[in-house]
């Protein structure tokens, strides 16, 4: 499995094709992927190694 470091805006462009599905995000959220992903107002977002490995979750 390839590990997205950064997320980009042609990762969720397609979703424009779709305005009425709600959008749900799992995986890869941190520090530097979460300005970029509430961009796209996911409904859910699903965060687990960011907050339980953090220093201070």
């Amino acid at each position: 499995m390839q590990k997205i470091q950064r997320i980009r805006r042609e990762h969720f462009k397609w979703l424009d094709d779709f305005p009425h599905w709600k959008v749900v995000v799992a995986g890869g959220i941190n520090k530097k992927t979460i300005s970029d992903i509430v961009l796209w107002k996911p409904e859910i977002l699903i965060v687990g190694g960011a907050i339980t490995g953090a220093d201070n979750p």
